[in-house]
């Protein structure tokens, strides 16, 4: 068990990991090839959502990269990671957000390079290029790494053996998102399951439906087992959102 994991055995109330990527951008753009600009949009959607985790959206930055750099049209997600500076510059982020954020867990958030790429040799060398991009980060300030796989099944996930045997070796918990809330066991080696629903023999993220903005209560999640997390809608109302948020807290 990592640091993240950790966190929510430790915590005394449900952790609550905001994702509000699309929420931000709407209202604060997207500066994801800019570090120093990326730092203070974190900072300032931080200042009103409070997340307990703090994530680097890898897949954005990946996707900038490739727009800046026409010559990445057509790669497949391994070609793009393996590509001059873009490793330097997600290390440089993950760094800055680890010192502006020193009290909150730090996660990569990973594309899934079958989603990239829907070619299976794309897919698995994406996997391995990403295994390397994670070996390759500075020690410490990670806490931990979730790819966002969409619907798959436990076969379909054996493909990412080399980055959790690197998550593993650097102390990292290593998570999957699923769209489909299908039961997944033990993850094929993941610590934690994000999933609309989940029957799971690991730690568990609690995708909040679409109702829950509507006024619906959370669905209570296991104590010191698993964490709330949220997706805020891209149009979302802040005075809402802020209104949902103290719900669920609690307040």
């Amino acid at each position: 068990m990592g640091p993240f994991l950790e966190s929510v055995r430790a915590a005394g109330l449900p952790l609550v990991w905001i994702e509000s990527t699309e929420f931000s951008e709407r209202r604060l753009g997207s500066p994801w090839l800019d570090g120093a600009a990326l730092v203070a949009w974190h900072q300032k959607m931080q200042g009103l959502v409070r997340s307990d985790v703090i994530a680097v959206p890898v897949g954005r930055i990946c996707a900038a990269w490739t727009a800046a750099h026409p010559a990445l049209a057509q790669a497949a997600l391994g070609a793009v990671l393996r590509h001059d500076g873009l490793g330097g510059h997600i290390a440089r982020v993950a760094w800055n957000l680890r010192a502006a954020f020193a009290g909150r867990s730090l996660a990569l958030r990973l594309p899934a390079p079958r989603l990239w790429s829907d070619a299976e040799p794309a897919a698995a060398d994406g996997v391995r290029a990403l295994a390397d991009f994670a070996d390759g980060l500075p020690e410490g300030g990670i806490d931990a790494l979730l790819i966002d796989e969409g619907a798959t099944s436990e076969q379909a996930l054996e493909v990412y053996r080399p980055l959790l045997r690197v998550c593993a070796r650097r102390g990292w918990d290593a998570g999957i998102r699923c769209t489909g809330g299908q039961p997944l066991g033990a993850a094929a080696g993941f610590g934690f399951v994000i999933a609309p629903r989940i029957v799971a023999t690991v730690g568990a993220g609690l995708v909040l439906p679409p109702s829950f903005w509507s006024g619906a209560p959370p669905f209570p999640p296991r104590p010191g087992e698993s964490f709330y997390y949220v997706e805020v809608p891209g149009d979302a109302q802040p005075s809402r959102l802020l209104e949902r948020l103290a719900a669920l807290r609690g307040r």
